[in-house]
């Protein structure tokens, strides 16, 4: 699992990205296999975790597995899993372009025999300079399947509308409230202009490592905190300041149950209530 998408929304004021959005919610629902295509990095594993997060049921597994990596088995409960919270998951194969072809026949053959049998399967499919999605298309025969729906998401430079909204957002979640205004204007003066004229490929990965590298120094040249990182001091010292808290209450907690144990008054016991 990737941390920096987990709970991160899909950011972007492109047309494409207001219809991936629509395609998640639309797709949600759907059991059948998913296509998503695009260059490597561009966001198909967190679009397919949205689709898994706006159509399925509490603690449902979601799987990212490479294709290179991909088994049969990786569709079916381990030991210790609960096979009902499996089966209405979901998969995703990224890199779907390199599963092995009998595996490719394998879950081609599953999933039109008895899809209701096996998690949702979300393929990505990386289009990449040496024709990665024409090969696939080609030689898969997952190529064949009739998916219940299908979304490209280009590359980042072919929509640079997106690129002030992910770095914004960006910006917003490492900043304290108070530092947001102005470590956002500093970032439109002194580096917006270069990460537009870049050419981008997939790459947000590649763009949210420029702008956090930004913010790092920001926060380290005007001694002001950076959210997320327990090893700048503000964070530190937050973190320090939840544990003592807690202590505190704990403390407060081991007292009244003392003064319980001795005897304590009624006004005393109402007060835990």
């Amino acid at each position: 699992m990737c941390a920096t998408d987990r709970f991160d929304p899909i950011v972007g004021n492109s047309e494409v990205i207001h219809d991936l959005r629509s395609f998640v919610l639309e797709m949600s629902s759907e059991k059948g296999p998913l296509l998503l295509t695009g260059p490597t990095g561009v966001g198909k594993r967190l679009a397919a975790r949205k689709i898994h997060a706006a159509g399925g049921i509490p603690a449902a597994r979601l799987l990212f597995v490479s294709g290179q990596d991909f088994e049969i088995q990786d569709l079916y409960p381990t030991e210790d899993q609960i096979p009902a919270l499996v089966q209405m998951g979901t998969v995703y194969i990224n890199s779907a372009q390199q599963i092995d072809p009998q595996v490719a026949q394998q879950l081609k053959e599953l999933i039109q025999s008895d899809s209701s049998e096996i998690p949702r399967i979300i393929l990505g499919v990386d289009v990449t300079d040496d024709g990665g999605l024409q090969l696939w298309t080609s030689t898969s025969p997952l190529s064949q399947l009739e998916f219940r729906g299908s979304f490209s998401i280009p590359a980042l430079g072919e929509r640079p509308e997106d690129i002030s909204a992910i770095a914004r957002y960006q910006i917003w979640t490492s900043a304290r409230p108070e530092d947001f205004e102005s470590r956002w204007m500093e970032f439109t003066r002194s580096k917006l202009g270069e990460l537009l004229v870049r050419p981008w490929n997939g790459n947000v990965p590649e763009l949210l490592e420029a702008v956090q590298s930004f913010c790092s120094r920001e926060a380290a040249r005007s001694e002001t905190a950076l959210l997320g990182s327990m090893s700048e001091s503000v964070s530190a010292h937050w973190l320090q300041e939840q544990i003592d808290r807690m202590h505190e209450n704990l403390l407060e907690r081991w007292n009244f149950e003392d003064s319980l144990q001795s005897g304590g008054t009624a006004d005393e016991q109402e007060t835990l209530r």
